[in-house]
C-alpha cells in the first residue's frame, strides 16, 4: 500500500515530499529486521526501499540505518527474483553522486563478483549496470574494489567465450563498453595496464 501510494501522486515533486515523510528512522529499522531475519517479505521491502528513494536524499538515511550491508549480504540467497529486485534498487543507488563509497563499503563490488557464476541474464544485466554507473567515481573506491568489480566483468567475458554463459547482444555491448571503460579509467588511475578482453554474443 505504501509503494502503491507513493506512485499514485501525479507529480514527483509530490511523491518525493511524501517519500522523505515516510521515510522515518522506525521504518527503516523494522524494513532492516526483516531483511535480517531473511523474512518472505524481503522483495517486497526493497520494491518499499526503492519507493522510498525516488527522493535521493533518502539515500542517505538508509545508509545511516545500516541497510546496505544487511541487504548485499541477503543478495548472495539463491533466490532470482530476490536477486533481480535487489541489483536493480542498487543500480539505482549506484548512479547517485557520493554512493560509490557507501556501497563498496558494504560490500557491493565483494557481492558482484560472487554473482559473477550466475548463468541468469537477468542479473548480468544489473550486475554490468551497478558496474558502468560506479566506473565513472572508480578514483573514489579502494584498489581491492576495483579489482572486484574488474574480476567481474572479466568472469563475464570469460564464460562468453567458453559458451557457459550466454546473454543477449544488447548485454554483450554492455559489457564490452564496461571492460573498455574499466580499461581507460585504471589507466587514468595510473594502476597496471588491464588487457582488453573480447566479448561475443553466444
Amino acid at each position: 500500500q505504501l509503494c502503491a501510494s507513493l506512485v499514485s501522486f501525479e507529480s514527483l515533486a509530490d511523491a518525493q515530499a511524501a517519500a522523505d515523510v515516510l521515510c522515518t528512522e522506525k521504518l527503516l529499522n523494522s524494513l532492516k529486521q526483516l531483511v535480517v531475519e531473511g523474512d518472505s517479505m524481503v522483495v517486497l521491502v526493497i520494491q518499499l526501499l526503492h519507493c522510498l528513494c525516488l527522493n535521493p536524499k533518502n539515500a542517505e538515511k538508509l545508509a545511516s540505518c545500516g541497510i546496505f550491508p544487511v541487504l548485499t549480504a541477503a543478495l548472495r540467497a539463491e533466490d532470482e527474483l530476490l536477486r533481480a529486485q535487489g541489483l536493480a534498487f542498487l543500480a539505482v543507488l549506484a548512479e547517485q553522486e557520493g554512493m560509490e563509497l557507501v556501497l563498496a563499503n558494504a560490500g557491493i563490488c565483494s557481492l558482484l563478483a560472487s554473482l559473477s557464476s550466475s548463468s541468469s541474464s537477468d542479473i548480468w544485466y544489473w550486475i554490468v549496470a551497478i558496474v558502468l554507473a560506479l566506473l565513472p567515481r572508480t578514483a573514489q573506491l579502494r584498489p581491492p574494489h576495483r579489482k572486484q568489480l574488474l574480476r567481474t566483468l572479466r568472469a563475464a567475458a570469460e564464460r562468453l567465450a567458453d559458451g557457459s554463459l550466454r546473454l543477449q547482444q544488447s548485454e554483450c555491448r554492455l559489457l564490452k563498453r564496461a571492460l573498455s571503460e574499466m580499461h581507460v579509467y585504471t589507466r587514468m588511475l595510473k594502476s597496471a595496464p588491464i588487457r582488453p578482453v573480447a566479448v561475443r554474443a553466444v
